[in-house]
């Protein structure tokens, strides 16, 4: 691997001495920075749009300050793009001085559905300021249009210090057929062997043309710690991703558009060694639940017990079942069920009553949230009822109507 090339740090003559000047700009962004987040729900860092007036205080201030606002850059749109290369033309190091990027086409292009806007010619120049930055550690790809995937996966490929990747936010397509890569991007191209910090939102039924190749599973281990997956994802490729970042993984958000397949997510997620905060939600179509088989042991009841550093888990309804609340690991501090569907095998039922009056049953357990219907836990009476037997274990109970809340993965 090419040794990573890095801007110069340190001017010859300064009235100040640089790296107290370059902490001074640091600290003067962070007391007045009102920058935006780039990147999605879980990966994401600070952009510096606020360090541009401290370039202009005086000449002392001027290299320091290029070499912050420079180092997290935001482009959306034609006119930022075409900015952004005249400016590395001109100033070649610049270029090397990125360490984050989001590229996007901005909202206007984002929303129209259609791509008529000139999206094809827009997406080609974002491209070309991805391939701009050799020494990039974070980025974020918004839609572009899919006439530059070939483009837009070879220049991910070369980045050999990637660390952070985000393909997100998913469009909100109304009609029509989606324009942008996205759904093409649910493939194990993306994924670099350098990445800590992965996020994949992908549309529902998204545009593939010919048939997929199945997933294979990855040569080496990934240092993978956070994985955020939402979306039509093909779960071959959750699976192979959650073996393939089994020993790192702290975090792992997983929403998907379609039923679980039980067999093959659990044995992938007994790769998981050190997770702490897990969420795996799945919300089947309906013509899933319309051939649907309980699958037993769900999902949780088969997992819970090796899960000895989980300190919050977030799943859907037909994920877990009572009985897996005799299996929860003593780390667990939040949990939180959400129902989408009448499947539900997460309810008040015999067993659930059995384990909160079993005094032999002891937690770490602080908080359960519940997401369901009233019908489901038998009225305002038995949400009444279910309270009190959680807090006489000592656990805060918290029953949230679907009508709030349900069938969103928000």
């Amino acid at each position: 691997m090419a040794s990573r090339r890095t801007p110069s740090s340190s001017p010859r003559e300064w009235p100040l001495p640089y790296p107290p000047t370059l902490e001074i700009i640091f600290q003067s962004r962070d007391i007045y920075d009102d920058d935006p987040s780039a990147g999605g729900r879980r990966v994401s860092w600070e952009t510096n749009e606020s360090a541009a007036p401290l370039a202009r205080i005086c000449r002392a201030w001027e290299a320091p300050a290029t070499l912050v606002l420079w180092r997290s850059v935001v482009v959306l749109g034609m006119e930022r793009a075409e900015g952004f290369l005249e400016a590395v033309r001109r100033h070649p190091e610049r270029a090397e001085m990125v360490q984050a990027l989001v590229v996007g086409l901005g909202t206007e292009m984002e929303d129209d559905v259609q791509g008529m806007l000139g999206q094809e010619e827009v997406s080609r120049r974002l491209v070309e300021v991805m391939e701009a930055c050799p020494n990039l550690l974070h980025l974020q790809v918004r839609p572009l249009h899919r006439a530059v995937l070939p483009r837009l996966l070879a220049a991910i490929r070369r980045k050999e210090w990637l660390r952070s990747l985000v393909l997100a936010p998913r469009l909100a397509v109304t009609g029509g057929e989606p324009w942008d890569t996205h759904g093409n991007l649910a493939e194990r191209e993306v994924v670099r062997p350098t990445l800590t910090a992965l996020e994949l939102d992908v549309p529902l039924y998204p545009h593939r043309p010919g048939p997929r190749t199945p997933c294979q599973p990855f040569a080496a281990p990934i240092p993978l710690e956070v994985l955020a997956l939402r979306g039509e994802v093909p779960q071959d490729l959750v699976r192979e991703l959650l073996k393939a970042g089994g020993k790192t993984l702290r975090i792992v958000d997983i929403y998907l558009e379609r039923a679980v397949e039980v067999d093959g997510m659990a044995e992938a997620m007994r790769e998981l060694e050190v997770v702490e905060e897990v969420r795996v939600l799945s919300n089947p179509t309906f013509e899933e639940l319309g051939r649907w088989r309980e699958v037993k042991p769900p999902l949780w009841d088969r997992l819970l017990p090796q899960f000895t550093r989980a300190k919050s888990l977030e799943t859907s309804a037909t994920e877990i079942s009572s009985t897996a609340l005799r299996l929860l690991p003593a780390t667990l501090e939040s949990m939180r069920v959400q129902s989408f569907n009448p499947r539900s095998v997460f309810r008040l039922d015999e067993e659930m009553r059995r384990v909160l009056e079993d005094e032999s049953v002891d937690w770490g357990l602080r908080e359960v949230t519940v997401l369901d219907t009233w019908d489901a836990w038998g009225g305002v009476e038995g949400v009444r009822e279910v309270r009190r037997r959680w807090e006489k274990k000592g656990v805060r109970w918290e029953f949230v109507p679907d009508k709030v809340e349900s069938g969103s993965d928000e």
